[in-house]
């Protein structure tokens, strides 16, 4: 099926492929290096996702399930991912300076090295200690 990945506040195509599902589509937007800044992919499945370095800012995933994705090194700044589906996902050294992670589930994810400043990280969930947080450092303007 043809899958366009399009701005979420113009609507213009980002990246155009034939794929079998939105996962292999934003793999292969990535893998040749196509601008995602302010994607919408909301609702995408993207479980096991490799975005390792994605430039994911100001992209739309509100309601993405990034679950086992690997978003190591992604920019993710300013992003919307609200109610994101973030278990055991890689975030490691990621950028998430202003994203808005309300309500996103972040059970096991590994945050070590992330950095961020004014994000937000509100949740109705119980907490998860399992989660590696500690890591998560303020960024230095």
């Amino acid at each position: 099926m043809k899958i366009e990945i399009r701005n979420r506040w113009a609507g213009t195509v980002l990246f155009s492929i034939e794929a079998d599902n939105w996962k292999l589509a934003v793999e292969a937007a990535v893998k040749s290096g196509a601008n995602l800044i302010g994607a919408d992919l909301r609702g995408a499945e993207l479980t096991g996702a490799y975005l390792s370095g994605a430039d994911l800012t100001d992209a739309d995933l509100t309601g993405a399930d990034l679950s086992y994705a690997d978003l190591s090194y992604a920019y993710l700044s300013g992003a919307n991912l609200i109610g994101a589906d973030l278990s055991y996902a890689d975030l490691r050294d990621a950028d998430l300076t202003d994203a808005d992670l309300t309500g996103a589930d972040l059970s096991y994810a590994n945050l070590r090295g992330a950095v961020g400043i004014n994000f937000c990280l509100k949740s109705d969930l119980p907490p998860t200690p399992q989660a590696e947080v500690a890591g998560l450092k303020e960024k230095q303007p």
